[in-house]
């Protein structure tokens, strides 16, 4: 593959080497397009933070700071796409950030078995996806890019699209399981048979609660007229695997980021 300068943008004589590589067959043209974009994506993420002068160094400490930060915001879905990837792609990032830092004549910056910040991110990431019924995470990008839709002028608050950004939105603090927020199927409900009776494993708008500054809850019909006065949401948990049944945990308003408050989201969706 041909190096790229710092800034980014292939030379002349590297577009010329490009060309006869594609038209010669000896290079895949599709995996050669793709490490071309993850470095493009790197050099990218170095020019958007003022890095182009700097990034290229010697000092390990420095150029690892750089690389796990990189990794981090890949991994948050600020990649080549906006979908989750998995360790074995960010392995091949690195491969690349290496062969550039190689290339202008600097020790590569990722060794897997290194005790620096960004190999035991791999390593972490590795650990994380050979565990068993690990679910794919939204990447930070991909739940941006929800709440983005419900900005249309031609989405209600009623529709699908705000329906998800407001379980999405809360469930980033509350982590919810898929039992807790859906259905198996739209016609059937399910119930767990407790000694007190049936309980629904779906919350429903009893399992969401709201206070006020002084810590006095407030109904769902008082929250909804005056939204100004709750200052907490909490979710209650009717049965826990833990057996702390009824567990009811609170969040508090975020006034700085109102799209991303888990009392707003609260209240849109009940």
């Amino acid at each position: 593959m041909s190096s790229f300068p710092a800034n980014g943008a292939p030379s002349f004589d590297a577009l010329g080497d490009i060309v006869e590589q594609r038209l010669s067959g000896c290079t895949d043209a599709k995996a050669t397009k793709t490490r071309e974009s993850r470095l493009s994506n790197f050099l990218d993420f170095i020019k958007r933070n003022d890095l182009t002068a700097s990034y290229l160094i010697t000092n390990p400490f420095e150029v690892d700071k750089i690389v796990s930060r990189y990794i981090v915001y890949i991994l948050s879905g600020f990649g080549c796409t906006t979908k989750f990837i998995e360790a074995n792609t960010v392995k091949e990032y690195l491969k690349e950030i290496n062969k550039h830092y190689i290339a202008n004549g600097f020790s590569p910056p990722w060794i897997n078995i290194a005790d620096t910040k960004t190999a035991r991110l791999v390593r972490d990431k590795d650990k994380f996806e050979k565990e068993a019924e690990r679910r794919s995470p939204l990447t930070d990008a991909v739940i941006d890019e929800m709440r983005m839709a419900t900005k249309n002028p031609t989405v209600s608050i009623t529709d699908l699209q705000s329906i998800m950004w407001d379980v999405v939105g809360l469930g980033r603090y509350t982590g919810n399981r898929i039992q807790e927020i859906g259905m198996d199927a739209p016609d059937k409900i399910k119930y767990y048979s407790t000694p007190d009776g049936l309980v629904m494993r779906a919350f429903s708008v009893d399992n969401i609660l709201f206070k006020d500054s002084h810590g006095m809850p407030i109904s769902t019909e008082s929250a909804l007229a005056s939204p100004e006065l709750v200052v907490q949401a909490g979710t209650r948990y009717d049965i826990q695997k833990n057996r702390v049944n009824g567990q009811v945990l609170w969040y508090h308003k975020d006034i700085l980021n109102p799209d991303y408050c888990p009392v707003m989201r609260a209240l849109s969706l009940v």
